[in-house]
């Protein structure tokens, strides 16, 4: 067959596996990128959620712009930029020449038919050189071109194809490696050499573990190749001296990237959080465990080593084969069948190291393997070694249909086989892949007017995003996106590897930002860097970035004299930092009580004492608490960053008769003495006030019992409580005060959920605190547009071992549920679990006690 033939019929066969695959990307293509392998999404889409999709392409859109000349060659200006655009300069040619394909289809028609396109060409090369390879193993042209398919349709390649890392595009190189050395080395072409070395040298520049694991793979497929040669001379000086220059070319490039590469880990990681490489325990948070190998339809990091059923079934079988023929005829060519072997070992091998410090003998061969190999200390996602198996699976299932065709002669075996084989196998990897489909913005109004704004002073946009995150957070991978829409210069980002500079100097720095407490110092100083704004993302604030819900930070930020609100962005907020502080009438005045997280609950017996009783109750929290008599030394709590709440509290569960005395220690070395007078055989509540908080920013409280005993369960950290709610009263709580995705409506104090932005699943709950002992009717006042009998959602409450019915949300009804404290008066959840199937908002909660 023909140059161009080979290459019409593998562009044709990939479309087709590309669209079977990874549908409905097709549907998609120019406004959407995979962003994993394995859906959890209604529809297998949703709009802009966070993940390594999105700093990826950050990173290919950061390369093209400077291709067509708006950002400065080797600089990265918006993010981790802390006022100096010279500070942000970088060196290498990072994702090269993938770049140029990227660049080619953002012209055409948008960022995300750049990335898309790059992905499928990625593919296209994949199955063209594993086909180009497969000839040398197998006479039947069609049996080539059908086996390589195994190579674009094994699950690994999906799986970072879809999952947002470099390691899916590149893996392209891998195949053109091999066929490189295959060529230099069986014909003596040193073509085959330079096209091998273009297969380490761009790796390279574009995916740190290809090209690792490339490399290691070069002299162990040279073995290979020169064993597996029937027609290898191994006596003619004059055939080595051929493949020695064939050769020369990779030998040459592989020293000097080699050298490169230990210079450029060196510099890359040093005074970085990984400069002394990845602990043991670090990388098995991230290995797979080997029942991931054959788990069906599994899901994370464990699915990506999938190998399936169909293929390790044709390759045992081409073993027994081999076997067989070498029984039945001891002429037969053993030296294949060794070959053979070896190959499998070798697969072997590679699965084995797949599965890290979960392999055998407890990882014996990946503990080897960092001893031996240094650089191998950085590998932190063990099955990454898996981007080097596609090609060397389809070589095995080549020698293995050569097995099952010896002796049949005619070309239907040679068809018919290879057919069957890729009819089960390629059917069974689609099965495991369900791409999820990340839809891409091209606007955000709040951060358009943060560039307005900045135009108008004739000004470089420079902000700080919060939550502010240590730098290796993937939620920040939504400010990349956005900055990079408006080239907005950012003091935070999102990288894998971040310097500890940043750590110290950004980081901790402004991390009480995540609270909304910025002081005058804080903010001179992003003042003196250039930084004039700050953007507040709404739906994309966990529990661990501060101790409350994000309302908790949007009240300070809209209240603070020195910050002036400019614009809401549905879920992001953008405020502008003043030189003088301002006198502004109170804002979102309704707020008044701010819940608290779920580490903001401290059990009383996890704290250290020389004589601690603790003792067993179910009705307790955490089935235990903790006896204080009098006489007892006084019991330390863990320190707390109270974030200046107003009217901060800690309100503890307590029975029994005595009087306990509280000091507040705060760090400016104040204490404030509260007591508390306990009588009574039920666990109930009492509210401790911390004080006055004033120029403190940490507090520690230290309980003694003084007269009695007293039995305490928890205390929980919150500001401000529920009131005493008397039988027949409501009490109205407005959404915008519970933990929620979607965006607060500030004219209603409501919380609106989009159809198309917000995950299924429970995106709304609170309060995490005690209602007044008795029997409450539970009422979610909400709006939709939606037509009648539309399932919105549904909504439960819970605590410690009890949980409501599921009480539905329908358009056009009342929602409505019933709970009772009689049975548990520890804090609760109401869990809104949202549907999708419509826009809609939350206006209040309702708890109106009944009994």
């Amino acid at each position: 067959m023909s140059a161009k033939k080979t290459m019409l019929w593998a562009l044709l066969l990939t479309l087709g596996v590309w669209a079977f695959f990874s549908w409905p990307l097709p549907r998609v293509v120019l406004d959407g990128v995979p962003s994993s392998s394995t859906n959890i999404e209604k529809g297998n889409m949703r709009r802009m959620f966070q993940g390594d999709h999105l700093q990826l392409l950050y990173n290919y859109w950061l390369v093209s712009d400077m291709i067509a000349g708006h950002t400065p060659w080797f600089h990265n200006l918006y993010e981790f930029n802390t006022g100096d655009d010279a500070d942000t300069e970088y060196e290498g040619l990072d994702y090269w020449p993938s770049v140029l394909i990227f660049s080619l289809g953002q012209w055409l028609g948008g960022r995300a038919l750049g990335w898309n396109l790059m992905g499928f060409i990625s593919l296209w090369m994949t199955h063209l050189f594993t086909w180009l390879l497969l000839r040398r193993f197998v006479k039947s042209e069609l049996a080539a071109a059908m086996l390589a398919l195994l190579a674009i349709a094994f699950p690994y390649r999906w799986a970072t194809l879809c999952g947002g890392s470099p390691t899916g595009f590149e893996m392209a190189w891998v195949p053109v490696l091999l066929w490189g050395i295959d060529s230099a080395i069986r014909r003596g072409r040193i073509l085959g050499g330079c096209v091998a070395a273009l297969g380490i040298l761009v790796p390279f520049s574009n995916d740190a573990h290809v090209f690792f694991f490339g490399f290691l793979l070069i002299p162990f497929w040279a073995v290979f190749v020169l064993l597996q040669n029937e027609e290898m001379q191994w006596k003619s000086l004059r055939a080595w001296r051929r493949i020695v220059v064939a050769c020369l070319p990779l030998a040459v490039m592989a020293v000097c990237l080699l050298g490169l590469s230990l210079g450029v880990v060196g510099d890359d990681t040093a005074e970085t959080t990984v400069e002394h490489g990845r602990s043991l325990h670090e990388v098995s948070l991230f290995t797979p465990v080997a029942q991931g190998l054959f788990e069906w339809r599994g899901l994370g990091h464990h699915a990506a080593i999938y190998i399936g059923y169909v293929l390790p079934l044709f390759l045992i079988a081409g073993v027994l084969l081999h076997l067989y023929l070498i029984i039945r005829n001891p002429r037969h060519c053993w030296r294949q069948t060794v070959v053979y072997a070896a190959l499998l070992a070798g697969i072997a091998a590679i699965i084995i190291l797949a599965l890290g410090p979960g392999g055998p003998r407890g990882g014996f061969l990946f503990v080897k393997a960092r001893k031996l190999i240094p650089p191998y200390e950085m590998i932190r996602q063990t099955g990454k070694i898996f981007a080097i198996l596609p090609p060397l699976m389809a070589v095995a299932a080549a020698l293995s249909l050569n097995a099952f065709c010896a002796g049949k002669a005619g070309r239907p075996w040679s068809f018919a086989i290879p057919l069957c084989f890729v009819l089960l196998a390629v059917p069974e990897y689609k099965l495991q892949i369900r791409p999820t489909i990340c839809l891409l913005d091209d606007q955000q109004p709040a951060y358009a007017a943060v560039a307005a704004d900045a135009e108008t002073r004739g000004e470089n946009p420079r902000v700080i995003v919060l939550p502010i995150w240590p730098g290796d957070s993937s939620w920040a991978s939504l400010y990349e996106h956005y900055v990079s829409l408006y080239r907005i210069r950012m003091i935070n980002g999102y990288m894998p590897v971040v310097s500890t500079d940043y750590i110290d100097d950004v980081y901790h720095r402004f991390e009480t930002a995540n609270a909304g407490l910025l002081d005058d110092d804080q903010l001179d100083n992003l003042l003196a860097r250039g930084i004039r704004y700050v953007l507040l993302h709404e739906d994309a604030f966990p529990e661990k970035v501060s101790y409350f819900p994000v309302g908790y930070t949007a009240w300070r930020l809209m209240n603070h004299p020195r910050l002036e609100f400019m614009e809401q962005g549905q879920n992001v907020w953008a405020f502008r930092i003043l030189e003088k502080g301002m006198v502004k009438p109170p804002a979102l005045e309704k707020w008044n009580v701010f819940f608290p997280c779920s580490f903001a609950s401290f059990e009383l017996e996890w704290f250290e004492g020389s004589e601690k009783i603790v003792l067993q109750d179910v009705s307790a929290s955490g089935d235990h608490f903790r006896r204080f008599a009098v006489g007892d030394p006084p019991v330390a709590m863990y320190q707390t960053e109270h974030l200046q709440a107003p009217k901060g509290n800690f309100s503890l569960r307590q029975k029994g008769h005595g009087r306990l005395s509280i000091r507040m220690g705060l760090d400016n070395g104040v204490t404030n003495l509260q007591e508390v007078i306990c009588d009574n055989d039920a666990w109930h509540w009492v509210v401790v006030p911390i004080g006055d908080l004033s120029g403190s920013r940490k507090v520690r409280p230290v309980i003694q019992c003084e007269e009695g005993s007293v039995d305490l369960d928890v205390a929980i950290y919150s500001s401000g409580t529920f009131p005493e709610i008397a039988a027949g009263e409501p009490l109205a709580v407005p959404a915008a005060l519970f933990f929620h995705a979607g965006y607060t409506d500030r004219d209603e104090t409501a919380v609106r959920f989009r159809s198309d932005y917000e995950p299924i699943g429970g995106i709304f709950y609170g309060p995490k605190l005690p209602l007044t002992d008795g029997e409450y009717a539970v009422t979610v006042e909400y709006e939709t547009e939606a037509a009648d009998g539309v399932d919105l959602g549904s909504f439960h409450l819970e605590t410690q071992g009890i949980r409501s019915p599921d009480f539905p949300v329908v358009a056009g009804a009342p929602a409505q549920g019933a709970w009772s404290t009689r049975k548990s008066n520890l804090p609760f959840d109401l869990v809104f679990d949202y549907s999708r199937n419509a826009d809609m908002m939350i206006r209040n909660i309702v708890f109106t006690r009944t009994k």
